[in-house]
């Protein structure tokens, strides 16, 4: 990559940067197009693009014929990896406001994976829940957990008024899943990503597959999470 090709991203990181000391505040309005090209003594396509990779990225928005203004950002929470925790359990320690919206449930055969990772049989049931968590009413992730139907019979009496699973887990069935694995992989948003949860399109998600056991040892659980890689940094604990 020549120096040209990366001039943009060096006005985009100083400009971060001065956000992030304090230089420009939530509200302040960036110098103009025209100060930015003086000050960098740079042509306008490369100012522009700076500009646009900051937008992309949720630092600041663009008013047109006002020029563009620093915006807030979501705070960053700390989220662990553990075997025994849960979004909920996270986040209540740290008295942090969230929920869980269930944005959709079904009860149907496992496909050929399904049944590799929980050790089932086609013929067998299980649950597809898809859920969005929030934290701070700000939408944080959206989730595609899979459970064993006969480990939890009957779920559907138990989603009304939706706020956590693994709270119906541990009030309804007395289960504690215990997380025996997870794969944690960046990726980048798709549409539907962007528009669930309100993401700037260049803001990576932070992909988690996580298989968890029953208590008594038998898989239980298998949940692919996409969670906005700006709202929350993860602790691992080993």
């Amino acid at each position: 990559m020549s120096k040209s090709d990366i001039r943009h991203l060096q006005i985009a990181d100083y400009l971060i940067a001065q956000i992030k000391k304090g230089t420009y505040r939530i509200g302040d309005k960036l110098p103009s197009e025209h100060e930015l090209c003086d000050k960098f003594q740079a042509n306008h396509h490369i100012v522009r693009t700076a500009v646009a990779r900051l937008i992309n990225m949720g630092w600041i928005t663009a008013h047109q014929g006002k020029g563009a203004f620093v915006i807030s950002r979501p705070e960053v929470f700390p989220y662990q990896l553990s075997a025994r925790t849960g979004f909920s359990e996270n986040l209540k320690e740290k008295a942090v406001p969230h929920r869980g919206q269930l944005l959709h449930h079904d009860r149907r055969h496992p496909t050929q994976q399904e049944c590799r990772y929980l050790n089932l049989e086609t013929h067998e049931f299980i649950y597809d829940l898809r859920i969005k968590r929030f934290i701070n009413e700000t939408p944080v992730s959206l989730s595609k957990t899979i459970i064993c139907e006969k480990d939890i019979p009957n779920l559907e009496n138990y989603l009304t008024n939706f706020k956590s699973l693994y709270k119906i887990l541990s009030d309804h069935y007395r289960i504690s899943p215990v997380r025996t694995k997870s794969i944690v992989q960046a990726i980048l948003p798709n549409l539907e990503d962007v528009l669930m949860l309100q993401l700037p399109e260049n803001v990576p998600l932070v992909q988690i597959r996580s298989f968890a056991n029953h208590p008594n040892g038998h898989p239980f659980e298998y949940t692919l999470s996409k969670m906005r890689s700006d709202t929350c940094h993860y602790v691992i604990d080993f």
